[in-house]
């Protein structure tokens, strides 16, 4: 029988508590429940008897229950969770409180006193194996210890060492059974925690930063390379500029890795707002202000990783909210570490609609990343299409894409100086006119295949011009009209 001793200054979370009891049918409904009703009764309750768990409200009883074997549940409050060999669990509500008793179900728990009949019992049993000693062996006896205790010599009921050892191992076994199933538990409960946390702020930053955009046929694109050096930020970084200037919603989110690159590129190009915090400490820390998130450049939403964000507690949960949110735009760029993907690069393949791989003219080393590729389509699902970078009049685009068995999406120039060159400028390389006239026509092929097939490319320079011109030749048609030139 599992025995519970509450006392709770709250009536109504004393009333909660016992409900949650109820309800969770821990041990099958064998649970016994004394109430104290004042602090006496606590003291004489707990002094009288063992308990498995002493439920309060107040930490000014935890020295009282210092020396005592059963579990102490702390309830309500905020704080630092204790560690597992303190055997005190803190619940911030009645709602953790009960998912945690539901836990116990399947757990087999006994109060302290069935516990100890128990240990007796087999204490017992192994000491009369042991004096027995079926094997013939000499049973060694501390006649000195015996004669302390006013024993003579002949009387031969010294426990014997072996026995002790026995005895404190399993002791030692029984206990740490027991903090275990704590520890799992408490664990569990963090980890509901941080779900819950991460969910309700994931919520807030949505309706606070992200309410402006649409989310009506969002389509989020993974950009990744097997290969180091083939320009897969360079390449995010000015097709993203070009979305802005066609004014379709477009946002860059950078994918958890060590070596984030994306923020030392935009500040760049425009210095991040003042007080600046990424998406991902945001959504982590619920203290930092979520107006802060926001970094707009050329029209896009910029969200990527600052120095510490890698060290947060990522889960699968965690990464659905980080990427969902941000679907909201109608595009989201992704911008994935380069190479043999990790877990979690791995994991954000679940978020993607489709991956566009960069290639070149490393025509025999990507040809060894053939089966790995198709290997992630299949596991994952997705659409994967071939983007050549840095196209020569040698290069064979097209073969390429036939032996990896991949369609090819586009093919982009090589702008290998302009690209060498923009390490020391404050633009990306597309705000160059002539860059621009070499990236239009594969940038709108792109474009065609992401948002609609109907898109045409406009100048909006051009359309600033025709737009201006438009409204002098009005203004000066109206001064002639009225006389006045």
């Amino acid at each position: 029988m599992t025995q519970v001793l509450v006392y709770l200054n709250n009536q109504i979370d004393l009333q909660k508590v016992l409900d949650s009891f109820k309800a969770a049918q821990v041990n099958d409904g064998d649970i016994t429940i004394e109430v104290a009703h004042t602090a006496e009764d606590f003291f004489t309750y707990s002094e009288r008897n063992s308990y498995y768990y002493y439920v309060i409200d107040s930490e000014e009883f935890l020295p009282l229950l210092e020396e005592k074997e059963g579990l102490v549940l702390l309830c309500f409050g905020e704080g630092k969770q204790f560690k597992r060999e303190e055997r005190k669990i803190r619940f911030a509500n009645v709602y953790e409180l009960t998912k945690w008793l539901m836990n116990l179900r399947s757990l087999s728990v006994k109060n302290p006193a069935t516990q100890s009949k128990e240990n007796r019992e087999k204490e017992t049993k192994n000491t009369k194996e042991v004096q027995e000693n079926p094997k013939g062996k000499k049973v060694k006896n501390d006649s000195s210890a015996t004669k302390k205790k006013g024993q003579g010599n002949g009387d031969n009921t010294g426990r014997p060492e072996k026995v002790e050892e026995e005895q404190s191992s399993e002791h030692k076994s029984n206990q740490a059974e027991e903090d275990d199933d704590v520890s799992s538990i408490a664990a569990q409960i963090d980890s509901e925690e941080q779900k819950e946390r991460i969910a309700f702020r994931a919520k807030e930053i949505r309706k606070k930063i992200f309410h402006g955009v649409s989310w009506d046929d969002n389509k989020t694109i993974g950009v990744w390379s097997p290969m180091h050096r083939m320009g897969v930020t360079t390449f995010l970084v000015n097709y993203a500029v070009f979305l802005g200037s066609q004014k379709i919603q477009c946002a860059v989110i950078e994918a958890l890795n060590e070596n984030h690159l994306l923020k030392n590129i935009i500040k760049r190009y425009n210095a991040p707002p003042e007080e600046w915090i990424s998406y991902a400490k945001a959504l982590h820390s619920t203290d930092e202000e979520m107006d802060n998130v926001s970094w707009t450049y050329k029209n896009v939403f910029w969200l990527p990783l600052d120095s510490k964000d890698i060290h947060f507690d990522w889960d699968e949960d965690t990464l659905y909210h980080y990427y969902n949110n941000a679907s909201y735009f109608d595009t989201l760029l992704v911008d994935l570490p380069t190479g043999k993907m990790e877990d979690f690069t791995l994991q954000t393949l679940n978020h993607l609609t489709e991956l566009w791989i960069i290639v070149d003219d490393s025509y025999h080393q990507l040809q060894a990343w053939k089966n790995y590729i198709h290997s992630l389509a299949e596991d994952y699902n997705l659409k994967i299409y071939l983007i050549f970078n840095k196209e020569f009049k040698f290069s064979q685009a097209n073969r390429l894409a036939d032996e990896l068995n991949l369609p090819l999406l586009a093919t982009l120039p090589s702008l290998y100086e302009e690209v060498v060159k923009n390490t020391y400028e404050d633009k990306p390389i597309i705000e160059q006119k002539h860059v621009m006239e070499l990236l239009k026509d594969p940038f709108s092929n792109i474009t065609k295949h992401l948002v609609d097939s109907d898109f045409s490319y406009k100048n909006v320079q051009d359309s600033f011009f025709k737009r201006s011109m438009t409204k002098i030749q009005k203004s000066l048609q109206s001064k002639k009209k009225h006389g006045i030139i």
